[in-house]
């Protein structure tokens, strides 16, 4: 029904952003790892949308790519995932480690995210097995993320973590190594 919202960012915390379009507020559950590539609050963001409509509730769920909200849809036709387990499912594994974990059936990556246990991520890795098919990312990519947020969790403005991120990736050899890229950053004066 509802394909995407844009608007204007005006509240975001680990797992929810709130964007106001038109005057209207519209509370989204979003993955947590959404956090860390979300801009400034007042700044213009666009999520693209599923929404879940269950007896008690009608919930619009938002995500930062096409691709992530086909997986969250994927996931929820499954039985025994619901939105939540979902939600935290691609909020905890970028979708490069969903893809390696079905193509080499490996259950323990899903059963590192809370709110799987081993049978069902056994079950998922059969289940999604053909069905979903997903744009990997580069190892680069995920090690860039996870940077981010370790530096951001350290106190750093956003814009400085980012930009003493790229000059840390540049001088180094392997920007995929997480710990000598986030020792990089630290060092780095922007």
């Amino acid at each position: 029904m509802y394909a995407y919202l844009r608007g204007q960012l005006v509240e975001a915390t680990p797992g929810h952003a709130t964007l106001e379009i038109n005057g209207i507020g519209y509370e989204l559950p979003i993955p947590v790892s959404a956090l860390a590539h979300l801009p400034q609050l007042g700044d213009e963001v666009m999520f693209y949308t599923a929404w879940v409509v269950r007896e008690q509730s009608h919930t619009l769920y938002g995500f930062l790519s096409k691709e992530e909200r086909n997986l969250f849809n994927a996931l929820i036709t499954l039985s025994g995932i619901g939105p939540k387990t979902a939600l935290s499912l691609i909020g905890h594994l970028s979708l490069g480690q969903v893809q390696e974990a079905i193509d080499l059936q490996n259950a323990t990556v899903f059963a590192r995210v809370p709110g799987i246990g081993k049978k069902t991520a056994e079950r998922l890795l059969i289940d999604l097995q053909g069905k979903v098919k997903l744009k990997a990312t580069s190892p680069g990519s995920t090690a860039l993320h996870d940077a981010l947020q370790a530096l951001l969790q350290l106190g750093y403005s956003r814009d400085h973590a980012e930009k003493a991120l790229k000059k840390a990736s540049s001088d180094l050899a392997d920007p995929s190594d997480l710990s000598k890229l986030i020792a990089a950053a630290l060092k780095t004066r922007v």
